[in-house]
């Protein structure tokens, strides 16, 4: 029986993250279906039940979020993935890094069309790779429709550690709204300037190192701002105390609008151990902050030459190294407008959501369509 499919029909995607609380991989998701054509609705599954970044969803999200409760095991897993799919009808399963493999094998055991994403470098993998999880993934990655990674660094690990064909990977460049005002460089200029960090506080983003730093400015009037919340949160604030600056850093904790913390900052900081292209770092750049960051994934890469000096090697110096970047801005105001106004055009020019987003719905396209050929031939 062949099914005519009317132009206007949406196309269903069902999101699979190991949990929705607000972090780089959700956060990036919601903004590409934001910007996204109206031809899309979204389920969301929350595979640990955890819904933090539903506080981010509107109605033009066209999204339902699942709350499902943790699975006890990867076929209980599977299985109910795999019928939240059917039951609403899905066009294509979208999947989350090494979290989310259980809606990996709910699409191949289903015969779903899979688009999966790997960003993230588990802490657990860190070092010497895990040989268990490289099997799976080379066992079942090089079965998906597209496997899109956000850096050249994951791109060569997908190809090159877990053999999925180079014509199903898609380096996909993160994208984020230039449309936000630049900070007003001197507002600071009758007080402490401010170094700020957004970041959930995971183990990688080793917020701890940058309070470190922090600690080292003798002689300058500056304060410490992370937004975010998480796991590291309580050593962070202990590290802060173990230090004695504690009166000069501030924790904000989760907070939905970031870009009001960003006009706030005079400079921006991430010490993270891993990265691909922090979406934290653009949304910096947009804003027109300077930037230090570790040399982590595409950190590099993604900056205009005038700002790869504040990028600071991984290592046993990493600590003073970034505390001396830090030290010269502060000591900066025209430095800091210089590299500010680079960062801002190159992020408009080389990183707009838009174009992220007309990216992705190419890959959703492509395993949508698959879905669609099926039932046109009679297979559904």
């Amino acid at each position: 029986m062949v099914l005519e499919l009317a132009a206007t029909d949406r196309r269903c995607l069902l999101h699979v993250f190991a949990t929705f609380d607000a972090g780089g991989p959700q956060v990036r998701t919601l903004e590409v279906m934001r910007v996204a054509s109206a031809q899309w609705r979204h389920l969301i599954v929350a595979a640990d039940g955890r819904t933090g970044a539903s506080s981010l969803l509107t109605a033009r999200h066209n999204a339902e979020v699942f709350a499902m409760p943790r699975a006890s095991s990867t076929s209980a897993g599977v299985r109910r993935i795999l019928a939240i799919a059917r039951s609403k009808k899905a066009d294509a399963i979208l999947t989350y890094n090494w979290g989310a493999m259980d809606g990996v094998f709910a699409a191949l055991f289903g015969r779903v069309p899979l688009v999966h994403h790997e960003e993230v470098v588990p802490v657990e993998e860190r070092g010497t790779a895990s040989v268990r999880r490289n099997l799976v993934r080379r066992v079942a990655l090089p079965r998906a429709t597209s496997l899109v990674v956000p850096s050249t660094t994951m791109r060569d690990r997908a190809t090159r550690m877990w053999r999925v064909p180079e014509h199903k990977v898609r380096f996909i460049p993160n994208g984020i709204d230039t449309n936000v005002l630049p900070i007003s460089v001197g507002r600071a200029a009758n007080g402490p300037l401010r170094i700020g960090c957004v970041a959930h506080l995971r183990p990688e983003k080793n917020v701890q190192r940058l309070i470190r730093a922090f600690s080292m400015l003798n002689g300058l009037d500056a304060q410490l701002c992370i937004v975010g919340n998480g796991p590291m949160r309580e050593e962070c604030v202990r590290v802060a105390r173990v230090h004695g600056v504690t009166s000069r850093a501030e924790f904000v904790g989760h907070a939905d609008n970031t870009s009001n913390w960003y006009r706030q900052f005079d400079l921006f900081a991430l010490p993270s151990d891993d990265e691909q292209m922090p979406l934290a770092i653009l949304e910096a750049m947009a804003h027109g902050l300077p930037v230090v960051a570790t040399d982590v994934g595409d950190v590099r890469r993604m900056l205009p030459s005038p700002q790869r000096a504040f990028v600071v090697p991984i290592g046993p110096e990493t600590d003073s190294a970034m505390a001396r970047a830090l030290a010269e801005l502060l000591r900066s105001e025209q430095l800091r407008q210089l590299l500010g106004k680079a960062n801002r055009e190159h992020a408009v020019n080389h990183h707009s959501l838009r174009e992220c987003a007309r990216s992705y719905e190419q890959a959703w396209n492509t395993a949508c369509g698959l879905t669609h050929a099926k039932i046109a031939n009679g297979a559904g």
